[in-house]
């Protein structure tokens, strides 16, 4: 758990086994959940609140109502439901004086804390059962026979109380109550960290308040001004450090790169998109008048690639020297080979892998020191370069989100510092982006070009939703495609068959495949086989030797194969739309029309799905992905899925975004 709220606080380093109740097998499932520091709880925020504050009598009650409703309970039953009395099944009901409702618990320990007539207290979820309203397992309080303890009881159990994300072996009681615990002996520790002057201008709720108003809410206006502060801190010290990381960019010595990028990419035979043109100059032009630090963030098939090397190009002519990293051996070879088409006469080509020889690595750590090698291109094993490069000028990650941030400071730290283009083809919503990357400047493609790399005219993908009863008919087209000269994609979520999941698993598949499709050369790639494997997997498909390929999302980033011209995903409901984007983008990359199927089971069919295959704008459907996730509202605030944010949502949170992004450029 990223502890932005409290780097190197004294809390940082304070166990949660100092804690009183916190022993082995409770610290064990803490620490399931990321959580083995004092701090760490302060950062753990509730998913979502109850509302228990509003009472109800049993007449208003109906289907899929959450309540609180106080009553006595009537006539008790108890039965056992195994020998060793373990599990109980105890019935009963609750009756006020508009009528009763049936309760239903299955905690063996209530058998004996439960009497007929007593005043009691539940909250629980509404159901319908023949025809009878009953509650399963609600959460229940015998009152006290004093008043007045009764209503310190009512008060303490009826209010706004936090849902906080679990793990085996603990219970939301047991979170409630170590959050109170923690702030009783810890939260007078909680300092303000935001100048007077912010806290002022922006109306923002004392630290220490903030966070107890968030944990333990009074009621719902401080809990959304407590929530406001924190939101607004959480990205106020992401802006701040962005910016702190860009002026000093601006201070660090850099390689100047003069050059005109109409020289640039003569050997190709189709013209660039104006997306590509106009990334390319500016590009060029950080790297002239500044060290360049930017994010080439563009949707599937829009020429990210070409982009990058002509920046390389320029940076070789200056006399410099290029390294570009990819994330796999297949796409760092795909690389190599297309920059040896566009390269300058220039340049001097080193491809570099963990597959490598150790005379050759060797050779090639020579030729980097003494210069004669100027571009050279690979996966992780250039990370061990660092003292070999002469005069690295410019670094190029693709998929930059495959690699750690320490794994990116290793190369970075080569001085003069490189310029760094950092490539992605998943589309990022903008205002995430400004925060994620608040670092960087941002180039986007959206534009694809309009002919492949062979100068013929691009078609478009379309998109097709094929129930699992017609999957005859799909592999009879799958059939007729590869006899017309396409290959087939075919995408399992699954390596191997699991008895607990019916999803389906790629190797049973490719068996399947096999069987019904004899006729056609059925290959198999996924995570699990070793790069040797998967290098000759692909070169199999893209020459030919193999026309169907079964795989799992091994081949989501990447792959270009212009004959590829179908992929099927079975069950694509398991797949982020995002994820499904990149996956469609393996096809219609040539001459060929590309056709994305997505094979899904009667009750797979939704909303969501059919908005994916309405549209191929990548940017478009990762706005309604962040949507999906979105965070809604205060009482049901549901993760976005952004590892990154503990509490501010980047879709819902638009003008507290834009308050910390202004302040943090005044740079208190």
């Amino acid at each position: 758990m990223e502890n932005i709220f409290f780097a190197n606080d004294i809390m940082s380093k304070i166990s949660l086994t100092k804690i009183p109740g916190v022993g082995t097998a409770r610290s064990t499932a803490l620490a399931r959940l990321g959580l083995f520091y004092v701090a760490d709880i302060f950062n753990f925020f509730p998913s979502r609140y109850e509302d228990r504050r509003n009472f109800s009598k049993v007449n208003e009650l109906y289907d899929g109502y959450t309540v609180c409703v106080e009553g006595c309970l009537g006539t008790i039953s108890s039965k056992r439901l195994d020998p060793s009395g373990r599990r109980m099944l105890i019935q009963t009901t609750l009756e006020d004086e508009t009528g009763q409702i049936q309760l239903i618990f299955f905690n063996r320990f209530l058998d004996k804390q439960l009497a007929e007539g007593a005043k009691v207290v539940i909250y629980g979820s509404v159901s319908v059962r023949q025809d009878k309203l009953q509650i399963v397992s609600p959460e229940i309080i015998v009152l006290d026979n004093d008043e007045q303890k009764a209503k310190e009881q009512i008060a303490n159990f009826s209010r706004l109380l936090p849902v906080y994300p679990l793990t085996e072996g603990l219970k939301q009681s047991y979170m409630r109550k170590l959050v109170a615990e923690v702030f009783k002996l810890y939260g007078h520790l909680i300092k303000e960290n935001l100048p007077s002057e912010i806290l002022s201008c922006r109306s923002l709720m004392d630290r220490a308040q903030a966070f107890k108003e968030t944990h333990l809410p009074n009621d719902e206006k401080n809990l959304n001004e407590g929530r406001k502060r924190l939101k607004y801190e959480e990205l106020f010290i992401k802006f701040s450090s962005g910016e702190n990381v860009r002026r000093e960019s601006q201070k660090t010595p850099f390689y100047k790169i003069t050059s005109d990028s109409k020289d640039l990419l003569k050997n190709l035979n189709f013209c660039l998109t104006d997306d590509q043109t106009n990334a390319i100059e500016e590009i060029l032009r950080d790297m002239t008048t500044c060290h360049m630090s930017r994010l080439l963030q563009g949707d599937v098939g829009s020429g990210k690639t070409l982009v990058a090397l002509a920046v390389a190009n320029a940076t070789i002519k200056n006399g410099y020297q290029v390294a570009f990293l990819a994330p796999t051996e297949v796409l760092a070879e795909q690389i190599y080979e297309e920059a040896k088409k566009v390269a300058p006469v220039a340049a001097h080509i080193a491809f570099l892998t963990g597959k490598t020889s150790k005379t050759e690595r060797k050779l090639i750590e020579e030729e980097l020191s003494n210069g004669k090698i100027n571009f050279v291109i690979g996966t992780h094993a250039l990370f061990s370069l660092t003292e070999k490069f002469k005069n690295l000028a410019l670094l190029i990650i693709d998929e930059q989100q495959r690699f750690g941030v320490n794994q990116r400071k290793t190369l970075l730290a080569i001085k003069p510092t490189p310029h760094l283009l950092m490539m992605t083809a998943t589309p990022i919503p903008r205002t995430l982006t400004q925060v994620l990357y608040s670092d960087m400047t941002l180039s986007i493609l959206k534009q694809r070009p309009l002919v492949t790399k062979n100068g013929i005219k691009r078609k478009e993908i379309t998109t097709k939703i094929v129930p699992t009863k017609d999957v005859q008919k799909l592999l009879a087209f799958v059939g007729s495609e590869i006899k017309n000269g396409g290959r087939v994609y075919w995408i399992c979520p699954r390596v191997e068959d699991d008895e607990a999941s019916n999803l389906p698993a790629v190797e049973k598949r490719v068996e399947w495949l096999a069987r019904m499709l004899p006729m056609f050369s059925v290959g198999l790639i996924h995570g699990q086989m070793n790069s040797d494997e998967k290098l000759l997997a692909m070169d199999k498909f893209k020459k030919g030797e193999c026309q169907l390929l079964a795989g799992t999302t091994v081949l989501e980033v990447g792959i270009d194969v212009s004959e590829a011209s179908v992929i099927v995903i079975e069950s694509p409901n398991r797949y982020g739309m995002s994820q499904l984007h990149q996956l469609r983008g393996r096809v219609g990359r040539g001459s060929r029309r590309g056709v994305c199927i997505l094979l899904v089971r009667q009750d797979e069919l939704n909303e969501r799905l059919k908005f994916f295959a309405s549209t191929n704008d990548g940017f478009l459907i990762a706005e309604k992905d962040l949507e999906n996730r979105g965070s809604g509202d205060t009482f049901g605030v549901a993760q976005h899925g952004f590892a990154n944010f503990l509490i501010a949502d980047p879709l819902n949170d638009a003008e507290i975004f834009a308050e910390a992004k202004e302040d943090a450029k005044i740079n208190y």
